[in-house]
């Protein structure tokens, strides 16, 4: 729907401000009225300090929830909705050269608006936005099949783009919040389809089990008794990275380990495949950390003992390295039509990883280093 073919039948058919607002409206997931509702003054920036102690300047979308319009919210967004915000405000500001900012809207409407404060309808956009699917070549799905004009409609766009979310691994505690949704339950109805996948995955790559130090434990334990699956599944813990066996923690929820997050080093710690993008992860984080320690250590004279502590082993990296390695080797064992699949499940994992902290910036960032499992569910 973003093919640029597509947005300049959009713009053809809705005009340049309207083509903008439902543009937006698709990247952002926001509510039709939160978007022709919005205030001229809607995009802001908040200050973080990156990895390297710059500060770098983020966009926001700041509107007015429509089931709460007292609330003020501020939604994250990228370089391409605030390319989208500034050419609404250029055009308002065209239109209304002399209407004042803090009462011009976003938006304002076409027709007895003579000060420019009244927003536009959003029943506008849905009506617009249904003009244009009309217009639109033959549409197809994700396998090239025909695909209904009937389910493009504003909120079908919302509901894809929280569906993206959690795919990229937001929370149900984050996505609620970046979705405004009144509970829980209408959050996690996003979480199926992920499951489902995260499943399938998990499925694939516990055919090939690993201790900490690579050796294979096991093969093809789908073939394993149902009972035996039983027993294994409430006799492990999900860790970072894979899963525990040992039976006090396992009974503790994890209370009971004196190492925690040092389960790489630990003889009841067992990993799979589907942990790979985590593990690479890992790794990358790993290195560049030592590497930043190690620098500022020689800059400001800060003795070997002093800075241990904090800094990555050089044989932890090894064991990471060596594990990864273990798992490729591994995967390639699997059957061409598996291999495949899994192949493609760990790609799109890999991806979503990257893309969730740019997806989520500031308050909404996750930290990789405590994201447990690489798929929910993998390790019991």
């Amino acid at each position: 729907m973003l093919a640029p073919e597509a947005i300049a039948l959009l713009r053809e058919r809705a005009g340049d401000a309207v083509a903008c607002a439902i543009e937006l409206q698709m990247r952002t997931g926001r509510r039709p009225q939160e978007i022709a509702h919005a205030p001229f003054n809607c995009l802001e920036h908040e200050q973080r300090v990156r990895d390297d102690g710059r500060l770098e300047s983020l966009p926001v979308f700041v509107y007015r929830p429509e089931k709460r319009p007292k609330t003020r919210k501020e939604l994250p967004i990228f370089a391409e909705e605030r390319r989208l915000i500034r050419r609404m405000q250029a055009l308002a500001r065209e239109r209304f050269p002399d209407a004042d900012p803090g009462r011009l809207p976003l938006l304002p409407r076409h027709m007895r608006n003579r000060d420019g404060h009244k927003p536009l309808p959003p029943t506008t956009l849905a009506w617009k936005m249904r003009e244009w699917v009309a217009g639109l070549a033959e549409l197809t799905g994700p396998d090239g099949e025909p695909f209904d004009r009937k389910k493009v409609f504003p909120y079908a766009f919302r509901h894809s783009y929280a569906q993206r979310l959690a795919d990229e691994g937001a929370s149900e505690s984050e996505l609620m919040d970046l979705m405004d949704h009144d509970s829980f339950e209408t959050t996690r109805g996003y979480f199926r389809i992920r499951a489902e996948r995260r499943r399938r995955a998990a499925e694939l790559g516990r055919k090939a089990l690993f201790d900490n130090e690579g050796r294979r434990l096991m093969r093809g334990l789908e073939q394993l008794a149902e009972a035996e699956r039983t027993r294994m599944a409430l006799g492990l813990l999900a860790v970072p990275y894979g899963a525990c066996v040992e039976p006090a923690n396992v009974a503790s929820m994890g209370g009971a380990c004196k190492f925690m997050l040092k389960c790489l080093g630990c003889k009841h710690f067992s990993t799979d495949l589907s942990h790979l993008p985590a593990l690479e992860a890992y790794e990358r984080q790993l290195v560049a950390a030592r590497d930043r320690l190690l620098a500022e250590a020689e800059v400001d004279g800060l003795e070997v003992w002093a800075r241990h502590p904090a800094l990555p082993a050089q044989e932890e990296i090894d064991r990471v390295r060596y594990l990864i390695g273990r798992i490729r080797e591994a995967t390639e064992e699997l059957a061409p039509a598996e291999r495949s699949e899994l192949q493609e499940l760990l790609a799109a994992e890999r991806t979503n990883r990257s893309a969730i902290l740019e997806r989520l910036p500031a308050r909404h960032e996750l930290s990789v280093l405590n994201v447990g499992a690489t798929f929910d569910g993998v390790a019991g």
